[in-house]
């Protein structure tokens, strides 16, 4: 008997057990996720078309996951248990290296060669790249394009033996060609960095800050500015790696970190050199700084120029960080800078060919057009916002993959312009026109070049007004 009652006491016991992170949920809440992370939502069981939500309980688990009480004390442990005893980071998000490395999964594709971008993908970047330098330098400022290496690239040596990089050419390897063939103004960070001198964080996905001054000096030549050599710097234990707080979020991690007095000595990477104008952090969306120094940059930028902007800062007299994508190019060209950077991840290289960014699209002469044998193999929809009429399509993937250019002759009452449009991933395709450009748009052909050569594969009606 009292055998039984114990076994109903120790299975009551595990039961509550369990139940804790549920029952506590309203006293321990999860005010937030490690790195950029954004909470789930609760679901609604009712969509807003007035439909149920055939989806209710699988959202209703993904909120569980994210909000369950004491969740970032009982991730730690775990983490902490299964690197003890495992080498394992305890989440699909964080690679264990060697010698106290941690890297970012989200690499791996490029570490390890899968999921490479396509021939297709490629030169449309650097088809998209070249519009955007284009149109910059033809309102008179000067453009430069860089890609931040990723750590395992860089430093392949501190990774799990289990895993083999890769000995095909990586993404960017492949674009250069294509860079060089439409003229893009291409800063190589890749070369920069020597592999026995370790400029990245142990704990952090990005370069530390004499990383980033070395990338600084990299491009502040290509700018006409003179590199920078901070006369002092202090050492301090209090980095908090973002791959460090994806394993372990209820500790503050303690990497020691270099700062160069001046420029980002100070709480949040600030420095006496330079100044925020708007925002209160490097991690903001849109940041602007001002120094006593001259001219003006305007960046287009991700987390790896976090610690950049100290730097930069400090050499320009005003200076605009942009997170947002699609790139607003425009405001480049009306804040009037002197100089515009696009800067993109290794591992986010392929946003460059996923939305066509927020410009006119370039007004260009075509002669001599052919008609093509396949009329069927494109589609075309438009729609309007406040600055431009957008249209967009598909085009046969056979005929996009050998295609260098792909064009839109619109038409209308009054005039006719032709326009060379954005390529994009899955064989689309993407034309901004400014609405003063038109009264009305009654007809549309879509133009290819192939071989020097300008086809027509399909012609639209409509009214778009």
């Amino acid at each position: 008997m009292k055998c039984k009652v114990f076994k109903i006491v120790f299975v009551c016991l595990i039961f509550l057990v369990l139940l804790i992170p549920l029952i506590c949920m309203p006293f321990a809440k999860t005010e937030h996720l490690s790195g950029s992370t954004e909470l789930v939502s609760f679901p609604s069981l009712v969509k807003d078309d007035g439909t149920y939500n055939d989806r209710f309980i699988p959202e209703l688990g993904e909120y569980f996951e994210d909000h369950f009480a004491f969740r970032p004390q009982l991730v730690t442990a775990n983490a902490v248990l299964r690197n003890i005893l495992f080498k394992d980071s305890g989440t699909d998000q964080v690679v264990v290296g060697k010698n106290g490395f941690y890297f970012f999964s989200g690499t791996m594709d490029d570490y390890l060669g899968k999921n490479d971008l396509s021939d297709r993908d490629l030169k449309s970047i650097a088809n998209n790249l070249a519009i955007m330098q284009n149109y910059v330098e033809s309102n008179g400022s000067k453009f430069g394009f860089t890609i931040s290496p990723n750590k395992n690239t860089l430093y392949p040596y501190f990774m799990p033996y289990y895993y083999l990089q890769t000995q095909k050419q990586h993404n960017i390897e492949r674009l250069q060609p294509y860079l060089e063939q439409k003229g893009v103004h291409y800063i190589d960070m890749f070369k920069i960095f020597d592999n026995e001198d370790v400029n990245y964080l142990k704990e952090d996905s990005h370069w530390s800050n004499k990383g980033a001054l070395k990338a600084a000096n990299t491009l502040l030549p290509y700018f006409d500015k003179e590199p920078l050599y901070p006369e002092k710097w202090v050492a301090r234990n209090d980095r908090d790696g973002d791959i460090y707080a994806m394993m372990y979020p209820s500790i503050i991690g303690k990497e020691k970190e270099d700062y160069a007095v001046g420029y980002n000595d100070k709480n949040d990477l600030c420095g006496d050199n330079w100044k925020f104008n708007k925002g209160k952090t490097v991690e903001d969306s849109l940041v602007i700084t001002n120094s006593n120094s001259d001219k003006s940059l305007y960046m287009y930028r991700d987390s790896f120029a976090n610690a950049l902007i100290p730097y930069l800062s400090s050499v320009y007299g005003k200076a605009f960080y942009s997170k947002l994508i699609p790139y607003d190019m425009v405001a480049a060209v009306n804040n009037k800078s002197n100089d515009v950077l696009i800067e993109r991840a290794e591992r986010h290289l392929s946003y460059l060919c996923e939305k066509a960014p927020l410009m006119p699209s370039p007004i260009v002469d075509v002669n001599n057009v052919v008609d093509s044998q396949d009329s069927n193999s494109s589609t075309l929809q438009y729609e309007k916002d406040n600055n431009y009429i957008n249209l967009f399509g598909t085009i046969d993937f056979d005929i996009f993959n050998k295609t260098d250019k792909v064009f839109l002759e619109v038409e209308g009452p009054d005039n006719q312009k032709t326009y060379q449009a954005f390529c994009l991933k899955d064989n689309t395709y993407c034309v901004r026109i400014n609405k003063n450009d038109f009264s009305n748009i009654t007809n549309a052909k879509i133009l290819l070049e192939q071989n020097s050569c300008v086809y027509k594969i399909n012609e639209y009606n409509f009214s778009i007004k």
